[in-house]
């Protein structure tokens, strides 16, 4: 799937992440068009907010590298390790991923690996962009609010790229992954 073929829901939003860094396409490099599977609704078949959660890590929504797959009971409700609804599996590129939670502003944990991605970071710039973009107020940190908002798309590719290349060689330990790091794993056979 490619991020450029068909028009995505926020193409034409002021604050979509491609038009606050124009560079975000080389920025990401190789993990641009990975593949990515979520639970979710789409606009103008592409994905358009993913279901979300709330957890202990806060309004969550699940992201996967492959299809889940998950059995559908007779209504068209599926549980993903506790978490329920009807909504369709959708795919979508690493890009479309980024530029949905962006302004969506859920967290969002990586299965079956439960990498947390914590929304906080991000939406303390996303609200300060948003307003200066729009001339609602004079911010007098924006300069620290984009370069925040660069930070966290930064380390969130690195994990997803390290995500992708152990998915790639089928390694699942979290000490793969980082020290201490707490994940959030889908039950079994909830």
């Amino acid at each position: 799937m490619s991020t450029e073929s068909a028009k995505f829901w926020s193409d034409d939003l002021d604050v979509d992440l491609l038009n606050v860094f124009p560079h975000l396409r080389s920025m990401l490099g190789a993990t641009l068009d990975v593949p990515i599977w979520t639970i979710g609704r789409t606009t103008y078949d592409r994905l358009n907010c993913p279901a979300a959660w709330n957890t202990d890590h806060g309004l969550t929504s699940l992201l996967w590298l492959e299809k889940p797959n998950f059995p559908r009971d007779e209504h068209g409700w599926l549980n993903a390790g506790g978490y329920v609804c009807n909504d369709p599996e959708v795919e979508g590129t690493w890009l479309e991923w980024l530029r949905d939670m962006w302004a969506h502003s859920h967290g969002w944990c990586l299965q079956p690996y439960g990498i947390q991605f914590s929304a906080i970071d991000y939406n303390r710039c996303f609200y300060p962009i948003m307003s200066h973009l729009r001339g609602w107020s004079v911010e007098p940190n924006i300069d620290h609010a984009y370069k925040m908002a660069k930070l966290w798309l930064i380390k969130a590719n690195r994990k997803f790229a390290r995500a992708v290349e152990a998915f790639r060689i089928g390694r699942y330990d979290m000490p793969y992954f980082a020290a201490g790091a707490v994940p959030m794993r889908l039950k079994e056979g909830a």
